[in-house]
């Protein structure tokens, strides 16, 4: 009887069981998958985070661009705004240092300015119709420097254009939708992901890293080397066949057409030597005739211009090889610099 009992009392017992029901178990799943990836995307933005890992990749091939988006983020997020940006090629990443200028300016005027080095390696004007308005629209800075030469403007491929412009994440800037480019715009912790795969897997990573290394937080990236009269640089070797298209004027008028009351634009006629310009169709003359041309261009719209070559101010011993200034030479035209925007901003107050 006993074990009867038992066993009835055994069989009647039951667990206490709570189930969900299946309706909701995916909508709950997704919610939690929303939480864990908002934690994450404000961990990624998090100050303490992007200290430390500096560089947030953005699935462009040009490295370079990629470390000066990251390094002006920054900038601006530790202080606010950023004044004056200078934009253009190697000779800007070389020849522009954005510390000298801020120094030198304040000696002139008494006055801060803040100022970044937002030069592109290989930049021609297919990719600064693009990138300038960019620069622009991204960071509203007061002042935007074009430093310019006639490769800029020569018929030549533009070699940076498809690696910068034509990536997901700028297109998606232009307004073009593509999933990547929707992650790669909103998303640090997309970022982030891309950026540890990179570390990784990419065989280029030490080259990666070794372009935000040898590249200062403001974007300057000097030379210290003597100038070597010999050292001739393969793109300048089609500046012999020189030609300036209409549909190339017409990218630089675009860009011209920024200027107005919340941004100025300023010209920087990027300093060479008499080889550089010895190596155009036509030599010193021509050099001369498409400079004054762009001057007559500046003008017409009252866009200040500054030049360095007419009369030639900075000497051979301050280059690297024709046309890029080493570090004494970037000091030199830096502080150039500074005395001329003082004079046109704070005359212009």
């Amino acid at each position: 009887m006993i074990c009867l009992a038992k066993a009835k009392y055994m069989k009647s017992s039951k667990t206490l069981q709570v189930k969900f029901p299946v309706a909701l178990t995916i909508p709950y799943a997704f919610i939690y998958l929303l939480i864990y990836l908002l934690i994450l995307e404000n961990v990624a933005k998090s100050d303490w985070i992007q200290d430390k890992y500096p560089l947030r990749r953005l699935g462009i091939s040009h490295y370079q661009f990629e470390w000066k988006i990251s390094n002006l983020d920054a900038l601006v997020r530790a202080q606010g705004e950023i004044d004056c940006i200078f934009v253009g090629s190697s000779l800007v990443v070389r020849g522009i240092a954005p510390k000298v200028i801020s120094e030198s300016y304040k000696e002139e005027t008494g006055k801060d300015i803040s100022c970044f080095n937002f030069g592109v390696d290989s930049m021609k004007m297919p990719s600064a119709e693009y990138i300038i308005p960019f620069l622009y629209e991204r960071y509203h800075p007061r002042v935007i420097v074009f430093g310019i030469s006639p490769r800029e403007f020569n018929r030549e491929d533009d070699e940076s254009f498809e690696p910068i412009v034509g990536s997901d994440w700028f297109q998606y800037q232009l307004g073009n939708f593509s999933w990547k480019g929707l992650a790669y715009s909103n998303s640090y912790a997309y970022q982030y992901l891309i950026t540890w795969k990179s570390k990784n897997t990419d065989d280029n990573w030490q080259l990666i890293e070794d372009i935000g290394d040898k590249m200062g937080f403001l974007g300057f990236n000097p030379l210290d080397v003597e100038f070597d009269p010999n050292l001739i640089n393969v793109g300048i070797k089609a500046l012999r066949q020189f030609k300036v298209f209409n549909r190339t004027l017409k990218k630089f008028e675009k860009i011209l057409d920024l200027d107005g009351n919340d941004v100025e634009i300023i010209l920087l006629e990027m300093p060479v030597t008499s080889r550089y310009t010895n190596f155009l169709k036509g030599g010193q003359k021509r050099y001369n005739r498409f400079f004054n041309q762009i001057e007559n261009l500046a003008f017409s719209r009252g866009i200040p211009f500054i030049r360095t070559n007419n009369p030639r101010e900075i000497p051979n011993r301050y280059f690297i090889d024709t046309h890029h200034l080493n570090l004494k030479g970037a000091v030199l035209l830096s502080n150039l610099l500074a005395e001329e925007l003082a004079n046109i901003l704070e005359v212009e107050k």
